[in-house]
């Protein structure tokens, strides 16, 4: 696809990274190799890092310089706030969002856009992934055969909590979120029930990238933001929108059941945010969907 530097991208690929010098290479290859039949670019926000992460960001902008924009932090924002930064700098019609120690597959920008294109009702497009942790091939998820797409509205998500890897999302630009006091727990996931709004999320079928498994899980609260965020998130939808009570307080409810059965040194926390936020139709809510859980799992298990 021929570039011009007047004409506006169709597609921008956002990417943040923070010492990921490991990884940050194999991520951008993998987005400039995209064959499209549109223009992109690719925004890229460094967090200051310190590992030689910057010199492999400097050296990719210096070679592909018509299409990477370097975004290079004064002081350490965090994750959050260069997320929302590089976002709020992306000139095309949709915005794909990508870790710097993920990567993409071919195909996976042309699918994504032409999804969005021929389905104005859907939002946001992800997809399923690979995963791979350090020093190992990736893992794929099972051959599904010839299935649909799977579709999500906002209260579908507030039942099951993700429904795909960040990494893998596309959505609309008009929908972006420019102010990062607008989010104020956990900012993937709470940036999918914004966008997705009143209309819908879709997760394709196609294998359209891989997700890179750093390190190890926590198990203690104390060092485990993330449950607090998620927690958090769920807390204000049930204050602020009292009719997706039950979509809450059933998937407050699984978590608490898992953290029990897994014996996890924050159940009684789970328990209490389950009573705190209770609905008299959680147990329905946590049946309806048991289905659509175990198609989800199914759909990502490597």
């Amino acid at each position: 696809m021929t570039r011009t530097s007047s004409s506006l991208p169709k597609v921008s690929v956002c990417v943040i990274t923070y010492n990921q010098v490991g990884y940050l290479a194999t991520c951008l290859q993998s987005i400039v190799d995209q064959k499209t039949n549109f223009s992109f670019e690719i925004i890229v926000g460094d967090d200051c890092s310190t590992d030689g992460t910057q010199k492999i960001l400097r050296a990719f902008a210096a070679r592909y310089k018509e299409i990477i924009r370097p975004i290079y932090q004064t002081v350490n924002t965090g994750g959050g706030p260069n997320h929302i930064a590089v976002h709020a700098a992306a000139r095309g019609d949709y915005i794909a969002h990508i870790d710097g120690d993920d990567y993409a597959l071919p195909g996976k920008l042309q699918k994504q856009a032409d999804y969005l294109d021929a389905h104005p009702e859907c939002n946001i497009v992800w997809h399923r992934v690979g995963r791979q942790r350090d020093g190992e091939d990736p893992c794929w998820p099972k051959e599904l055969g010839v299935v649909k797409p799977l579709y999500f509205t906002k209260g579908d998500c507030l039942a099951l909590g993700s429904v795909a890897v960040h990494s893998s999302k596309m959505y609309r630009a008009s929908l972006r979120v420019d102010y990062f006091d607008l989010i104020k727990y956990q900012y993937d996931y709470e940036l999918d029930l914004l966008q997705i709004g009143d209309r819908i999320g879709t997760v394709l079928p196609d294998i359209l990238g891989v997700y890179r498994i750093v390190g190890g899980g926590l198990s203690s609260i104390s060092h485990n933001p993330s449950w607090r965020m998620l927690n958090g998130v769920l807390a204000e939808y049930y204050q602020s929108e009292p009719h997706y009570r039950g979509q809450v307080s059933s998937l407050l409810l699984m978590l608490a059941i898992v953290d029990v059965k897994n014996r996890r040194a924050y159940k009684w926390l789970s328990i209490k945010n389950y009573i705190s936020n209770f609905s008299v139709s959680s147990v329905y809510y946590l049946f309806k969907y048991a289905r659509r859980r175990r198609q989800l799992r199914d759909w990502m298990r490597t």
